[in-house]
């Protein structure tokens, strides 16, 4: 699999490396040998399996062979480095057969920091097993390459084999991480549960799902008193109480605010759907700008607002007054973008009364001048509305 999930299996080779001394042991920090090319799509939260492969190991060496399956979770703990492993101990010595896979796991070359947070040593998930169930896994499952050291793994895949381990907690901080990834950086409880509803399509609503989401949420932001002081991954927006959280890592993620984005565009098209009448009754529930700041400052839009304006623009740029220069490929409407009059940089509001549907020409050059007649006319035809 060439294409980046964020879930990883690690594959082991015991006759190489003892795993099973790692997992006895109360040392938990690793680091693993990665390929080049996998080098920029590790990210820091990251989640993957420790599996083992065929254990070559001879009869007269060891008491018990380990069986082919997953053996532990593991979370990326940091960036990607260049240098030797940390751990060389854990290596055995070299025989014919693993001479020069040694030597590629001990010499200078791209790893990756690990932290074993659960070990299934004594119970762990076997690849016969597997074999036996209707979960139609994806292939790295059962056949990871011989000699790769690290693939990606489907993201149901991975859930399907947490599941199997009965870690559930991890099942719930992953899909609410997941929902802000759709939601955008900043969102409402309400918002949250609707979004990780969809995510999890046969959750039992006779639970407390919802109690759980907010424990997940406090246990996991410093803002909290109830954090554990193990991972800070959300924030609260306008303080405690009313029910407004941030995802931490959202801005700082490309990847992350592309997905974002187009999601926006398709809230947008949808929104474009319903009449200017329920558009402004929708757009004037949200009158805050949601914005953070970490090393980035990324805002996050309202697409109620969005769609109004270009409704009501009927086509046409609210500033030039021409026509849009063209139509959107996919859903045929005329091709016009949200700008604010009072920029949201500058203290400016996500609101109706701020917001003008301009041509692409027209938009930017209210971003290079500013000029002030031209904001005084989009002001004018803000007031205007019917």
């Amino acid at each position: 699999m060439k294409k980046e999930t964020g879930y990883w299996l690690f594959n082991c080779n015991p006759a190489i490396w003892d795993i099973k001394s790692r997992l006895q042991s109360k040392i938990t920090k690793e680091d693993w040998g990665i390929p080049n090319n996998r080098v920029k799509q590790f990210k820091k939260g990251q989640l993957g399996f420790i599996r083992v492969a065929l254990d070559t190991r001879p009869k007269r060496l060891v008491n018990k062979k380990l069986l082919s399956g997953f053996y532990a979770l593991v979370e990326i703990v940091d960036e990607p480095f260049y240098g030797k492993t940390k751990n060389p101990k854990l290596f055995f010595k070299p025989t014919k057969y693993t001479q020069k896979v040694k030597n590629v796991e001990l010499k200078t070359h791209w790893r990756v920091p690990i932290n074993i947070t659960e070990s299934f040593l004594n119970s762990p998930i076997l690849i016969s097993d597997l074999k036996n169930t209707e979960f139609n896994f994806d292939k790295g499952v059962f056949q990871p390459g011989q000699g790769i050291s690290v693939r990606p793994i489907e993201r149901k895949s991975f859930f399907e084999l947490l599941k199997m381990t009965g870690k559930k907690d991890k099942l719930w901080i992953e899909d609410i991480k997941e929902a802000f990834n759709s939601l955008g950086r900043e969102a409402s409880l309400k918002e949250i549960y609707s979004e990780v509803k969809k995510i999890r399509k046969n959750i039992n609503l006779n639970q407390d799902w919802q109690a759980i989401v907010r424990r997940e949420i406090g246990e996991n932001s410093s803002d909290t008193k109830y954090w554990k002081k193990k991972s800070d991954l959300f924030y609260n927006v306008y303080g405690l109480g009313e029910g407004y959280w941030g995802l931490r890592s959202f801005a700082n993620d490309p990847k992350i605010i592309k997905n974002y984005k187009k999601q926006f565009e398709k809230k947008v098209n949808n929104n474009l759907k319903l009449s200017a009448a329920e558009l402004k009754k929708r757009a004037n529930k949200s009158l805050k700008v949601k914005v953070k700041n970490t090393q980035t400052k990324y805002f996050n839009r309202d697409d109620y607002v969005e769609a109004y304006v270009k409704k009501i623009a009927k086509g046409k740029c609210d500033l030039c007054e021409k026509n849009a220069p063209f139509k959107k490929k996919k859903t045929n409407e005329p091709y016009l973008e949200c700008h604010h009059v009072k920029w949201l940089s500058k203290g400016g509001k996500d609101i109706i009364e701020n917001a003008v549907a301009l041509c692409p020409n027209c938009h930017r050059k209210m971003h290079s001048l500013s000029l002030n007649k031209d904001i005084k006319k989009l002001f004018e035809k803000i007031n205007t509305r019917q």
